[in-house]
């Protein structure tokens, strides 16, 4: 069909090429364009016999025929069904790895303290039977763990 619409506004403009050509120009000037817009005339023959040979103009007309089963059956159910909507919460638990990791929370510090103003002092001493303790752990309920070599 686009190609149709194409043709038609090619016609279109041949038309109002030959109403200007009549009316403005001499006759050698309309002869020489008549001459070229035979061929142009030509070529929309053509394009209109091969539409018409490969049917394409053709008029398509769907039809449909209802069974009247059908039409007694909607007649006489005054509804096929209801729908519903049924919200349920989800049995699915979302777990998010970052929210299991510890998190550590260090203070924001105004300044920066280089290391060697830094002053160290002595909280707690803790006498182990041991000299040789290689690491420690605090548990959570405040007890330590000390690591020694063998």
């Amino acid at each position: 069909m686009k190609a149709l619409d194409e043709h038609e506004s090619k016609v279109a403009e041949h038309q109002e090429n030959i109403a200007n050509i009549k009316q403005h120009a001499t006759d050698l000037q309309t002869f020489l364009s008549l001459k070229q817009l035979e061929g142009d005339v030509d070529e929309n023959c053509q394009f209109i016999d091969s539409l018409s040979e490969s049917n394409v103009l053709n008029r398509v007309e769907i039809k449909f025929n209802i069974n009247t089963s059908l039409t007694d059956m909607a007649n006489s159910v005054l509804e096929f069904g209801k729908v519903f909507i049924d919200i349920s919460n989800s049995s699915v638990n979302i777990v998010k790895k970052k929210q299991q990791q510890a998190q550590l929370i260090v203070p924001k510090v105004s300044s920066i303290v280089p290391i060697e103003n830094i002053q160290v002092k002595l909280e707690q001493t803790i006498n182990t039977e041991s000299s040789n303790v290689s690491g420690c752990c605090i548990l959570p309920d405040s007890r330590f763990v000390f690591a020694y070599p063998n």
